[in-house]
């Protein structure tokens, strides 16, 4: 048996429902650094020149906030698919395990009943196999997730030099800057925990 199922289902389902709830923070978070990104496009409209290497860098962010939402959609269903994939790999486990029990206490082997078990432990197979594509899935995109937090930061801190030619407009930027620089940071550790989480589930 695969370490999903020897595991709790309980658990499992709870590790499962956790991640979700963490990521719907994280949706949150990129929520508000698509705010910010449309708010530092309006501050580099108003500072016209002085600020135009703020506008590719508002872009990028605002992208970044689309796809990282984008992302959490598709843990979210890919969580909900490993759930239903988990109850039936456990279904077909007590199924198995029952019809076992009761052959274990026939006096004579039925090629009916071992026809019937090895059909049985084929489907359990596929559904464990599947319950694990699922769980390697949610990781990648958890990865990825953290990929566009680190770049975020990364454009934040050349965002931080854009600002400062902007004038007047500086510390207005400065802001935005620091709003995505944290906003990142936070969805990078939210990511971890769900990572850890997942981990153990694997």
């Amino acid at each position: 048996m695969t370490a999903i199922v020897d595991a709790q289902p309980k658990d499992l389902f709870a590790s499962t429902a956790t991640v979700v709830a963490h990521l719907e923070g994280v949706r949150q978070i990129a929520n508000g650094i698509s705010l910010a990104a449309a708010n530092a496009k309006a501050v580099a409209a108003r500072a016209g020149n002085r600020a135009s290497g703020f506008v590719p860098i508002t872009n990028f962010i605002d992208e970044m906030g689309r796809e990282t939402r984008r992302l959490v959609d598709r843990v979210n269903q890919d969580a909900q698919r490993m759930v239903r994939g988990m109850l039936a790999e456990q279904r077909l486990g007590d199924a198995l395990d029952r019809l076992h029990k009761g052959m274990a206490r026939l006096e004579e082997r039925s090629a009916y009943l071992d026809g019937i078990a090895r059909d049985l432990a084929q489907e359990h197979q596929a559904a464990s196999e599947s319950t694990k594509r699922h769980l390697d899935s949610l990781c990648e995109l958890l990865v990825t997730i953290t990929d566009h937090a680190r770049a975020a930061r990364m454009m934040s801190t050349r965002s931080r030099v854009e600002a400062t030619i902007a004038g007047d407009y500086q510390t207005s930027l400065e802001s935005v800057a620091d709003t995505v620089d944290n906003a990142a940071e936070h969805i990078r550790d939210v990511v971890m925990k769900c990572r850890v989480l997942l981990r153990t589930m694997g």
